[in-house]
């Protein structure tokens, strides 16, 4: 087991290997081991295991190195004590700290916690100076989905720790696929990280680390944002946070990869970059490496797919993304994920993506709301100006008012028209009859006209020839069925009048029959 004098200058000579070009490497390990092979052979297992990673985007250390030293290497640190607490054993490794599940043991209380200390190497005024701004950082932020400060001080060798809540937790990723999380549960959890960083920004702090890894779930479901480590202040002096360029590529936004200012539209990327993973299974775009070409072409150069068309159903071998794994996850099909994302989420996440910080959301707040306007079925603002998108959206919203307001609008338009129907009938009804009774008016009027009242041809005219007459015109004249009952029906009510029952009968009979065939034997008429 390495000493810790011996561990420090392992870890701090590693730092300087991984600084030098390849073609110079061989010559610095004689320069520096000289006759010391142990030193040079614990050098080349790291470097080895490192798999010769550039330190260009993550100085002064490769983080992928940094994490297998203690697989490779006994850390001397463990067991030991700083300040109250007993560090049990090493959990992870990042740019700057080295981190430690560790325990209270000075007999006031007992707690796990996790200690975060500084890495050998970095401890200089400037790697001190960022890492006393984590910590700073850190006690002015006290929100639900924060991992809480507990305590702080300095390691017996000079180096800077900060103690931390336990958070018993899961990466973001895994808690979700372990789950088999729909887009929609997904979506849920993931503005809980919104809301941390929109706290975290009200206390002018940019994260710029947003990824994963940084992101743990308890099993309850309750998000906790860690490692604020290269987070800045929004008032702070920009040249003295970005002495090193610090970032993880994959996440990172492309002013962080050009060295230009960091504003809170980079953390507004950095989620765009998050939920697109969470839904797709998928980063944006495709690092073939991590070279400063590869990553300043991708990220700032090309766009990223649709969401909705990230997943095709089968694997990609250059992504070491298996898509039916991400599928089974999801508890659907692509066809089905396509559909899910495909229109609001593709248009949401593709403005958090946004090459031009001025065109993304204005803050992670707006970007959240977004998404709570797309989970509750109102139109998007990534979506605004499309009316027909708009109108569709209020209608599926609000489809049972929209329902009972239409079905009410049919039974008003139909009862309307059955009443305008029955007014009309009963309209034509009524003037069908006045004329009818009319017809029968001037009928009687004309017969008595043309009888001179009781003589014809000087001779009087009884009523019962009068009745005869009568029904012959009727018979002679080609009146309609109706025209033709109405009047037999008046001659009829004429001769009982006079008490000429039977020759009365055949007017009334003919009458009847008429109107039977005319109106039906159910009717009135």
């Amino acid at each position: 087991m390495l000493s810790p004098e011996r561990w420090k200058q392992v870890e701090s000579l590693f730092d300087e290997l991984l600084d030098q070009p390849s073609a110079q490497r061989e010559q610095w390990l004689q320069d520096r081991c000289g006759d010391d092979q142990q030193l040079r052979s614990e050098l080349l297992q790291l470097l080895r295991a490192s798999n010769d990673t550039s330190g260009y985007l993550e100085q002064p250390a490769a983080v992928e190195a940094a994490e297998l030293v203690a697989d490779s290497l006994s850390d001397p640190l463990v067991g030991t004590t700083i300040g109250a607490y007993r560090l049990k054993s090493q959990i992870g490794r990042g740019g700057m700290g080295v981190v430690y599940d560790a325990s209270r043991e000075d007999g006031q209380y007992e707690q796990d916690v996790v200690i975060k200390l500084l890495r050998v190497g970095i401890d200089d005024e400037a790697g001190r100076s960022r890492f006393r701004r984590e910590r700073q950082i850190l006690a002015q932020l006290q929100h639900e989905n924060v991992a809480r400060l507990l305590d702080g001080g300095v390691a017996p060798d000079g180096r800077p720790y900060i103690v931390m809540e336990l958070v018993d937790g899961e990466r973001i990723d895994i808690w979700c696929d372990e789950r088999k999380a729909t887009v929609r549960e997904r979506v849920e959890l993931f503005l809980q990280v919104v809301d941390a960083v929109h706290y975290a920004q009200r206390n002018l702090v940019v994260h710029r680390d947003l990824k994963p890894s940084n992101v743990l779930v308890t099993g309850e479901g309750q998000v906790k944002l860690l490692d604020f480590g290269i987070a800045k202040m929004l008032d702070e002096d920009e040249s003295a946070a970005t002495q090193h360029i610090l970032m993880t590529p994959e996440y990172a936004s492309p002013e962080q990869v050009r060295g230009e200012p960091i504003t809170v539209a980079s953390d507004v990327y950095q989620l765009g970059v998050l939920l697109y993973e969470l839904l797709t299974g998928f980063l944006p775009y495709d690092l073939k490496s991590r070279s400063a070409f590869d990553v300043s072409r991708a990220v700032c150069e090309t766009d990223p797919a649709h969401p909705s068309r990230a997943i095709t159903g089968q694997s990609d071998p250059d992504s070491g993304v298996d898509a039916q794994a991400v599928l089974l996850s999801r508890r659907t099909s692509s066809a089905s994920l396509r559909r899910a994302l495909s229109g609001d989420l593709d248009r949401i996440l593709l403005k958090a993506l946004q090459k031009d910080p001025a065109r993304r959301y204005l803050s992670p707040r707006d970007f959240g709301e977004d998404l709570r306007r797309h989970l509750d079925g109102r139109p998007v603002e990534a979506r605004a100006g499309d009316a027909g998108y708009r109108t569709r959206r209020f209608l599926r919203r609000n489809w049972i008012p929209v329902s009972a307001a239409g079905t009410s609008l049919i039974l008003l338009l139909g009862f309307g028209f059955f009443h305008t129907q029955r007014v009309a009938a009963e309209r034509d009804r009524a003037q069908s009859e006045a004329r009818q009774k009319q017809e029968v008016a001037d009928f009687l009027v004309d017969l008595f006209k043309a009888s001179d009242g009781t003589r014809v041809d000087g001779q009087t005219v009884t009523a019962a020839e009068l009745l005869d007459r009568a029904l012959d015109r009727v018979d002679s004249d080609g009146r309609t069925p109706e025209a033709e009952a109405r009047m037999l029906l008046a001659v009829g009510k004429a001769g009982i009048k006079l008490g000429l029952f039977e020759s009365t009968r055949p007017a009334l009979q003919r009458s009847y029959e008429i109107s039977k065939e005319v109106y039906g034997d159910q009717s009135r008429d």
